[in-house]
């Protein structure tokens, strides 16, 4: 009798951040693995591999019949180099994820099969494919998006919960109406909502005996009728919650009310920039009004919602005072955690074409783009001002006197927002390698300074190795392919040690 298929699916983590054997408090499980073993046959053996909290056995990996990896653009090299390793050995490999969705061509080069978009609605045909013994197709995409309705329960029991800062995060919809430029969840997701039933959701989180979860949705206010729904179910099961929204959401108290009392803690809120130009150009003017901003932060807090909020520095209004202004306003607003972010010009994003097209793209090493790293020519500010000033904004939000000013008195999130913001502070100030005690803007102390040296034009004017604006909504290449620009090496990278 032959021993049934094994599977083995794999979350890279980025170059440098190799698991050394430490949980992180803001490691959260990889939920789109879970959801693609759920999908897996029954008699096909499917296991996790996550390399944010556990050491590959390239030996194990390498004795599957295929391992699939996921792949985001900053951990893409790391993917790269794995899938190269174990197909050096033999082992078939198919990557997937956002990344290599817009980069198939690329993929293509270090892999077996690339599955481009959603794995709902295909990986079965990968993994029928499979148990036939067909040679893998080089491309997999799905006809179309697929419906959210009686999913297949997603498999934590394949991962290792006690691992985890946050064990178990869960999704109820997916999709964005909004196009942001530097985002591409609208491209990749699609830009309608698509909602999963409330009592499918409902049941998963009963089906979690711990307190505490994540929504990973991009908006989860977006569909007012089903979130309303969907929290009034919550009400009963006395859990908490974090999650992400849109900052005019405080226009619906009641709302904002309801989120409270079905344990919300707080919200993620893409505030992005504090100049009204910024804002237009990113295409965020219908939910970001910049003149708004204190009072529907102060909205977020009367409700009793921590505020989480993210910003971006190195858009084309930017100029050098930009860090001393956001930092300011974080403290006026009392805004109890900061995201600051480089702009990133990521595969997928109108950034990425535009920049790509002036020829404002600096390097394609992958590894940095991870959104605290400059690899692009910024227009109002030097790359040199806007590394220093992320890092400086860092370093002093999340300095003692800094969290201080940020943290409302008296508030019922105020002690897990200071949790919260000492965590933080410790990747910050340890994890991060920027330590020291000294506020103030503009530290002269990069987190990787990103390499400076300019491409010949030309280079840049190419693209990277394997370049291909692919929209995955486009048929998919033939099995030929279109030709991949320069020996198809796409990254030279040492072999996985």
């Amino acid at each position: 009798m032959r021993s049934p298929m094994k599977i083995l699916l794999v979350a890279p983590c980025k170059e440098g951040q190799v698991w050394r054997g430490q949980k992180s408090h803001f490691v959260w499980s990889p939920y789109s693995l879970t959801v693609v073993a759920a999908h897996t046959p029954p008699d096909v053996e499917v296991g996790i591999r996550d390399e944010a909290v556990e050491t590959l056995d390239m030996d194990e990996l390498a004795g599957a019949d295929l391992v699939g990896i996921t792949a985001l653009t900053a951990n893409a090299p790391r993917a790269y180099r794995i899938a190269d390793e174990l197909r050096r050995r033999g082992t078939k490999v198919i990557l997937g994820g956002i990344h290599v969705s817009f980069m198939p061509q690329e993929a293509s080069t270090h892999a077996d099969s690339v599955l481009i978009g959603e794995a709902e609605g295909v990986w079965e045909q990968v993994c029928e494919d499979l148990k036939a013994r067909r040679p893998l197709r080089r491309y997999y995409k799905a006809p179309k998006f697929h419906s959210l309705e009686n999913l297949p329960r997603p498999r934590r029991d394949l991962l290792r919960p006690k691992a985890y800062g946050v064990p178990f995060t869960i999704m109820a919809s997916r999709g964005c109406v909004y196009d942001c430029s530097f985002c591409s969840t609208t491209r990749f997701m699609g830009n309608k909502f698509r909602v999963r039933p409330v009592r499918e959701v409902i049941a998963e989180l009963e089906s979690w005996p711990g307190k505490f979860f994540i929504f990973l949705d991009d908006l989860l206010h977006a569909h007012r009728k089903y979130i309303r729904e969907l929290l009034t179910a919550m009400i009963p099961l006395k859990k908490k919650f974090i999650g992400e929204t849109t900052i005019n959401t405080a226009d619906d108290p009641e709302l904002l009310d309801l989120t409270a009392r079905a344990g919300g803690l707080g919200m993620l809120l893409g505030i992005e920039s504090l100049s009204p130009e910024n804002i237009r150009d990113v295409r965020k003017g219908i939910s970001n009004k910049v003149e708004k901003y204190f009072e529907r932060i102060k909205a977020f807090h009367d409700a009793g919602l921590m505020v989480q909020g993210s910003f971006i520095f190195g858009l084309d209004g930017d100029t050098p005072d930009v860090f001393r202004k956001t930092v300011d306003f974080a403290y006026e607003a009392r805004i109890e955690a900061c995201n600051f972010a480089v702009l990133t010009p990521l595969p997928g994003t109108d950034v990425y074409a535009r920049m790509h097209r002036e020829g404002r793209i600096t390097t394609y090493d992958w590894s940095l783009y991870d959104k605290l790293n400059v690899v692009y020519k910024p227009k109002g500010l030097t790359a040199e001002q806007l590394q220093e000033g992320v890092v400086g904004a860092y370093r002093e939000v999340y300095s003692i006197a800094g969290i201080w000013k940020r943290l409302p008195l008296f508030h019922r999130a105020t002690i897990p927002a200071l949790l919260y913001n000492l965590a933080y502070r410790r990747g910050v100030y340890r994890g991060w390698g920027v330590g020291g005690e000294r506020a103030g803007i503009a530290w002269r102390v990069p987190f990787r300074q990103a390499p400076l040296e300019r491409p010949e034009p030309s280079a840049v004017a190419a693209g990277p190795p394997g370049f291909d604006p692919i929209a995955i909504t486009d048929p998919v290449p033939g099995e030929t392919g279109p030709p991949v620009p320069g020996d198809g090496a796409t990254l030279q990278v040492p072999a996985v040690g």
